[in-house]
């Protein structure tokens, strides 16, 4: 029998292994799904390290897929964070480090149900001490060198917190402190945080004067595209709160109706929230060349009728003349 209390040579589904290695911490499982995976611990860890630093870790890097201390195995609270929130995308992943107890199958080896296990993090189960009633996961951690360690999640009031504890320790009463500071973390967080709408899909933010347009439509709101709703400490002067607003370099008419314009920015400790700036509706472009052409339209029939003009006078003269002519005879 390996560690994880499976079989050489037991089959099982992949989510039944997924169980035992979050809630159990099967380190021989995590070896099983490396080399399934990528043919090799070594292999596999590669991947870890791909995607590691595709999710924005800095400062991790994995030698093997269970934790187990090795020099070159190392990683920080904030890269943990990073990971968790990525991983908490999944909805399987989510629903399998929110549950309480799983029970394997029976297999082509073993022909009993009774191999049951609980998720080792506490905050979770009901009848722990540790239970915190918001945590919907992760997971437990553990070895000599890194101490106990705990990765959290909690929703309260449609807010989501993910807390990292490393290097936690126990008292001479057995209290577990990795517990303890979770769930005073957790616990600030919801005294003192919340989401504030600042404004509202489609409200108008600002009017501009569009300068070859007509007079009817030269004058454009313009409205944002997405509410922006911003994370913040319940102290923070929201009233205050000056947007940033950048507009296209060059805005003429031509303008159809929701046309992106612009952009406005808050920055709200530390955290900035944008969303584009559309036109309210449209916007005509003034037709300068009717004029032109009406202008042009009266020159030409100004200069048509002088000439005409013109021309009858001089026929008149002509015929004067040739009578002239004629009484001298």
């Amino acid at each position: 029998m390996l560690n994880g209390g499976i079989y050489a040579g037991e089959e099982f589904t992949v989510l039944d292994l997924l169980y035992e290695l979050m809630l159990k911490s099967a380190n021989d499982v995590a070896v099983v799904f490396a080399e399934h995976v990528s043919g090799s611990v070594e292999e596999f860890a590669n991947l870890m390290n791909k995607k590691a630093e595709e999710i924005g870790c800095k400062n991790t890097h994995f030698v093997n897929p269970n934790g187990i201390h090795n020099e070159n195995h190392y990683t920080t609270a904030s890269d943990l964070a990073l990971i968790a929130e990525y991983c908490m995308k999944n909805e399987t992943f989510r629903k399998i480090v929110s549950t309480e107890k799983y029970s394997l199958p029976k297999t082509n080896k073993y022909n009993f149900t009774d191999r049951s296990f609980s998720n080792t993090n506490q905050l979770i189960i009901p009848s722990s001490k540790y239970y915190y009633e918001y945590a919907t996961g992760i997971k437990t951690g553990y070895t000599k060198e890194a101490k106990s360690c705990l990765i959290s999640s909690s929703t309260k009031d449609n807010i989501t917190f993910i807390s990292v504890v490393l290097g936690g320790s126990s008292n001479k009463n057995g209290n577990d402190y990795r517990f303890v500071d979770t769930t005073t973390l957790f616990n600030y967080g919801f005294e003192n945080y919340k989401y504030t709408e600042l404004k509202k899909a489609n409200e108008i933010i600002t009017n501009i004067e569009v300068e070859n347009a007509t007079k009817e439509t030269k004058s454009l709101n313009l409205k944002i595209k997405d509410s922006l709703v911003v994370f913040n400490n319940i102290n923070l002067d929201i009233e205050n709160l000056k947007p940033e607003i950048k507009l296209n370099n060059e805005i003429l008419a031509p303008i159809s109706e929701n046309q992106v314009l612009g952009t406005i920015s808050y920055e709200v400790e530390g955290k900035k929230y944008e969303s584009e700036l559309l036109a309210n509706n449209s916007v005509e472009e003034q037709k300068y060349y009717i004029l032109f052409i009406g202008i042009g339209i009266g020159i030409l029939f100004l200069g048509i009728f002088i000439l005409t003009v013109i021309k009858i006078k001089n026929k008149k003269k002509s015929k004067k003349k040739t009578r002239v002519r004629k009484y001298k005879r």
